[in-house]
C-alpha cells in the first residue's frame, strides 16, 4: 500500500541586509509572482468566474502595499492576497520578535515609543455602544484571554477584510493599552473564522481556522458571562506517554513530526503490552499539528476491521521553482539521513524523479487504487480518537484511515481543514524577509475538507473533561 507521507518543511534561505530600494510594493510583487506560478491550487481558486474579481483584489492590495508604513502594515497586505486563497497551508509569517523585559521601565518606555507600539490600531469604544448582553453563542461580547491578562470587547467593524475588532477593555500588562485592537476577524464558513491576533508584543500572526464555540473563540479566548472558563477540547501536553484508566489504554501523541520519530517507535513498543490487554485505546491526538504520516503506521492494525481501500491521488506541480525546493530540501535533509527515516527519503526521492520527467508547469500524480489487508486484532475491541480543530494534516491522514474502521469512533470536534493540500516549502520575500509558505501538492478528493474538516462521529462537549467522556461513550456504545 503506497506509505501515507507528509512532507512539510521549512526551506530557509541566506537573506541580506534590507536594501534601501526595498518596500512593501517589490514584497508584494515577489509574493504574487511566486503564488502565480508555483501554488497548484491556483487554477481552482481563480477561475474564468472570478478573474475580474481576483484582479481587482490584487491591483488594491497592490496600491496599498505602495503605501505601507510598517512591517506589520506590509505583511497584511501581503496575507490578504495569500488568504485570497483556499489552502490551509500557505500562508505568511514572520520571525518571532524580541522579547521585552516587563521589570524594566526603560524597556518598556523603549517600546512604547516603537513603531510596533504606536502603530496598532486604536478603536474608541462609544459609552453608548453595546458591548455587554450578548447570548454565549453570539460572536460579539466581552470575552477574557485564557491567562486572565486581557479584557477585550468584540465588536462589529466590517470592512473589506474583517466582520469584528476585539478592542482592549483591561490589560494586566503595559504593554497594552484600552482602545487598542487585540484581534480582527473574518468569517470564513460556519462557525470558522480567520483573521490577524497580535501577541503580547504587538507581532501579527493570521489564523486560518479559530472556531467559535459555546462562548469559547479560539484557544484563548472565553466569553466573560460563561461561567465555566476552562475548554476542554484543548490539550497542549507535549509529553509522549500511555496510562491505564477504567479498563482503557490512553495513548497520547501530539505530534507525528518527523524529530519524533524514536520516541513515537519508543512509545509504541513500551505501550503495546497494555494495548493488546485491554478492551478499550483511546488515541489523543488533541492539538496534534502533523508531520510526517508514517509516524502512526504502527497505530493502523489496532483500528483494522476490514481492508483499507486508498484511491487518493496526490498530485504535484511540476514547476521549476518547486522542483529547486524539493532538491535544495533533500540535500539537506541527506546532511544528515539518520535522522530520517527510509519512507520519507523514498518519497523524496521519487517525487522529484516524477517532477523532473513531467512537461513544465503541469501536474504528476501518483496514487492508484491500492489495498490494505491485515490481520484483525481481538484487542482492543472498541477504539477512540480524540481530536480538535488542532488535529491537522498528517493528523487528520490518521482520521480517514480511521474512517475505514468499524471499531473505531472519531470523538471531539472538526479537524483543522488542513488536508486538500500539503508538502510546504517556505520562501523568503526580499525585502522585510516574511515567510511564505506555500503547498506544492493537491489531494484530488480530501480537498473537499478543506477549511471545513473531518467531522466526529460524536461530538464532545467543551465544558466536560474529554477523556472521561469518551470512555463512558466507548462503553455504552
Amino acid at each position: 500500500m503506497r506509505p501515507y507521507i507528509t512532507l512539510i518543511l521549512c526551506l530557509c534561505f541566506v537573506q541580506v541586509g534590507k536594501a534601501q530600494d526595498c518596500n512593501c510594493k517589490r514584497d508584494f510583487d515577489y509574493v504574487v509572482t511566486f503564488m502565480e506560478s508555483n501554488f497548484p491550487g491556483f487554477d481552482k481558486d481563480v477561475t474564468m468566474d472570478n478573474r475580474e474579481d481576483y484582479l481587482s483584489f490584487k491591483d488594491l492590495l497592490a496600491e496599498k502595499a505602495v503605501g505601507a508604513n510598517s512591517a506589520n502594515e506590509c505583511l497584511r497586505y501581503l496575507t490578504y492576497y495569500v488568504e485570497f486563497f483556499e489552502d490551509n497551508h500557505t500562508k505568511m509569517q514572520t520571525e518571532p520578535g524580541e522579547r521585552i523585559d516587563e521589570s524594566s521601565a526603560e524597556s518598556i518606555n523603549h517600546f512604547l515609543s516603537s513603531e510596533e507600539f504606536l502603530q496598532t490600531e486604536m478603536v474608541a469604544l462609544s459609552s453608548k455602544q453595546k458591548v455587554k448582553g450578548y447570548a454565549v453563542d453570539d460572536i460579539r461580547g466581552v470575552y477574557v484571554s485564557s491567562d486572565d491578562t486581557y479584557t477585550v470587547a468584540l465588536i462589529e467593524s466590517r470592512t473589506d477584510f474583517r466582520d469584528y475588532v476585539a478592542v482592549i477593555v483591561d490589560s494586566k500588562t503595559r504593554l497594552w493599552k484600552k482602545g487598542q485592537v487585540k484581534f480582527e476577524i473574518k468569517r470564513k464558513k460556519g462557525n470558522i473564522y480567520e483573521g490577524f491576533f497580535y501577541n503580547r508584543y504587538h507581532q501579527a500572526t493570521y489564523e486560518t481556522s479559530v472556531a467559535f464555540d459555546d462562548g469559547f473563540l479560539g484557544n484563548w479566548w472565553i466569553k466573560e458571562s460563561k461561567s465555566n472558563k476552562t475548554n476542554h477540547s484543548l490539550n497542549f501536553d507535549q509529553e509522549f506517554y500511555y496510562s491505564v484508566m477504567d479498563s482503557a489504554v490512553i495513548l497520547r501523541i501530539p505530534s507525528f513530526m518527523e524529530q519524533y520519530t524514536h520516541t513515537i517507535d519508543s512509545l509504541y513498543t513500551a505501550a503495546k503490552p497494555a494495548i493488546e490487554a485491554h478492551r478499550y485505546l483511546l488515541i489523543d491526538v488533541r492539538n496534534n499539528g502533523g508531520g510526517n504520516s508514517s509516524n502512526f503506521s504502527d497505530l493502523i492494525p489496532y483500528l483494522y476491521t476490514k481492508p483499507i481501500i486508498d484511491t487518493e491521488t496526490v498530485e504535484f506541480y511540476a514547476t521549476e521553482d518547486n522542483i529547486r525546493l524539493y532538491a535544495e530540501a533533500f540535500d539537506l535533509i541527506m546532511q544528515d539521513s539518520a535522522q530520517v527515516n527510509a519512507e520519507t527519503i523514498e518519497a523524496f526521492r521519487e517525487a522529484i524523479d516524477k517532477m523532473e520527467g513531467a512537461e513544465p508547469n503541469s501536474f504528476v500524480g501518483e496514487g492508484v487504487a491500492d489495498t490494505l489487508v491485515l490481520s484483525a486484532k481481538p484487542l482492543p475491541q472498541k477504539v477512540g480518537i480524540i481530536y480538535n480543530r488542532g488535529c491537522a494534516s498528517a493528523c487528520e491522514d490518521l482520521l480517514f484511515i480511521a474512517k475505514h474502521s468499524d471499531k473505531t469512533l472519531l470523538l471531539g470536534d472538526n479537524s483543522g481543514g488542513f488536508v486538500g493540500y500539503g508538502n510546504v516549502f517556505t520562501t523568503y520575500t526580499p525585502c522585510y524577509g516574511f515567510g511564505l509558505s506555500c503547498s506544492t501538492t493537491r489531494y484530488r478528493t480530501q480537498w473537499a475538507y478543506e477549511v471545513i474538516g473531518i467531522a466526529p462521529d460524536i461530538r464532545l462537549d467543551y465544558d466536560y473533561e474529554w477523556l472521561g467522556q469518551a470512555l463512558t461513550i466507548l462503553k455504552n456504545d
